[in-house]
């Protein structure tokens, strides 16, 4: 990837693409399960997935799909050639993460949520930690990472996906000199590049976003980060069902303090009183201070 690339991405925040003021919960919750929680308390970090390795396989065709369906209207309506053009250079990339790597982190402002505890822990061996979101949001800032809200709303899917659309086209200009044919095919051909670069740097959060409207009570948020091949933290690799699964840790501190979790529910489990022990020792002995809370989901595992 060329140094022109690298200097369009890095001061593309996603506060700066997403124009809307968020009303953020105190606190977001983490769901996750035994290996998951010992994880995050003992080494002090937290994960983030590959956007395509994610457990809803149907989720980012759901967004692609949607984006080309947007396009597809915006050219129906487009009388302007050269806007047609870019569109269709859209069209192609919509689905594509050649030059970029989206990773996420997803969370919910629900952290006792029986959707939640069936779709995303093993049975009786679930917990959902509860951070403390501006600080978290401190955090994971420090490596790229913004805080965006799942849609679930379709009219709300389709008004994002054409603020995209405007955002990227927005330096199209207004006409060209065609008295040059070489110099029009070059300027046409640099222009292009650039629409379609900026066309990226806006879809991929976007689809990070559009979720199916049977999600919506998960109320999900999600840490979003788009790196390019220069990414600033290592990739490793996990056992998946199918395939294996690209992630990286993003660090919870930067020294060997402890790590601060404002509470932590424990799932539906045959032996309340027995986990919540555990779990009250482990975070003694990590020197951790945060409510410990029973599940109140009537739900049966086991």
């Amino acid at each position: 990837m060329d140094n022109n690339i690298e200097a369009f991405i890095k001061p593309r925040k996603l506060s700066e693409i997403f124009k809307e003021s968020l009303q953020l919960p105190s606190i977001l919750y983490h769901y996750t399960s035994q290996t998951g929680l010992i994880e995050i308390v003992q080494r002090k970090e937290i994960w983030a997935t590959n956007i395509f390795y994610l457990n809803d396989s149907l989720e980012f065709e759901y967004a692609t799909g949607l984006i080309r369906e947007v396009i597809d209207d915006y050219m129906t309506s487009c009388c302007d050639e050269l806007q047609k053009l870019f569109l269709k250079q859209m069209n192609n990339i919509a689905s594509s993460l050649t030059h970029f790597y989206v990773y996420v982190c997803s969370l919910s402002e629900e952290g006792d949520q029986l959707s939640q505890w069936r779709g995303y822990c093993p049975n009786g061996n679930g917990f959902s930690i509860g951070f403390n979101t501006s600080e978290l949001s401190g955090r994971m800032v420090k490596y790229s990472f913004g805080l965006l809200q799942c849609l679930y709303d379709k009219d709300k899917q389709v008004e994002i996906i054409k603020q995209a659309i405007d955002e990227s086209m927005s330096d199209l200009p207004s006409n060209l000199d065609k008295s040059d044919a070489d110099t029009f095919k070059n300027s046409i051909n640099e222009i292009a590049y650039k629409v379609v670069l900026r066309a990226s740097v806006y879809f991929f959060p976007a689809m990070a976003r559009l979720k199916h409207s049977t999600f919506h009570e998960e109320k999900e948020w999600r840490f979003v980060a788009l790196y390019s091949e220069q990414q600033p933290l290592p990739v490793y690799f996990r056992k998946g069902k199918s395939m294996i699964i690209p992630y990286i840790r993003i660090p919870l501190t930067d020294n060997q303090e402890s790590i601060n979790i404002d509470r932590i529910i424990i799932g539906p489990t045959p032996h309340h009183q027995l986990a919540k022990r555990a779990v009250q020792v482990l975070m003694d002995s990590n020197k951790i201070k945060c409510e410990i809370e029973l599940s109140k989901t009537p739900y049966r595992m086991w």
